[in-house]
């Protein structure tokens, strides 16, 4: 009888190490951005084939290398018009150890907005996305691990507009 139980304890044990893996997989398969999964529903829905599908893509794509500096704190209030495909971008630099916190506020409130972070990378000559934390429904924050150059992009859903703050400090 304590054989068998050895044999439970082992293969319990066995179980578990084996699923560690998946967890932490599942864990990074859903923890994609709210952008990443518009455009794979954009994609299911075979807008983003369409010419104002691939003009919301290139907003996005254009919106990290078509930017300018910015100080922070920033205070800022900009307005996106629902007839036209457009995202924003805001380029900084922050130093390592510092927590950066992103205020959203959007006029109408239902509006929304898709806010990604993105840090250079001098390896690549690109920019790399980098998932921020939301806090609540305004809110996001990010513990800057290294010092260096970050692109914040602001993007609203296709064919939505209105006017937002945002307060990066």
């Amino acid at each position: 009888m304590i054989f068998v139980n050895k044999i439970y304890f082992i293969a319990a044990l066995s179980l578990l190490t084996a699923c560690a893996p998946i967890r932490y997989f599942g864990a990074n398969l859903f923890n994609t951005s709210s952008y990443e999964r518009y455009v794979t529903s954009l994609k299911k829905a075979g807008m983003a084939e369409t010419s104002m599908g691939e003009d919301w893509l290139a907003a996005g794509a254009r919106a990290l290398t078509d930017t300018n500096y910015v100080n922070i704190p920033l205070d800022e209030i900009a307005y996106f018009a629902s007839n036209r495909i457009d995202a924003k971008s805001y380029r900084f630099e922050l130093e390592k150890g510092r927590n950066m916190e992103v205020e959203i506020k959007t006029f109408p409130r239902d509006l929304l907005l898709f806010i990604d972070l993105f840090e250079y990378s001098a390896d690549t000559d690109k920019y790399i996305f980098v998932p921020i934390q939301k806090t609540d429904d305004r809110t996001y924050t990010y513990n800057i691990k290294q010092s260096g150059e970050f692109v914040l992009r602001v993007q609203p859903q296709i064919l939505t507009g209105g006017r937002y703050g945002i307060r990066i400090k």
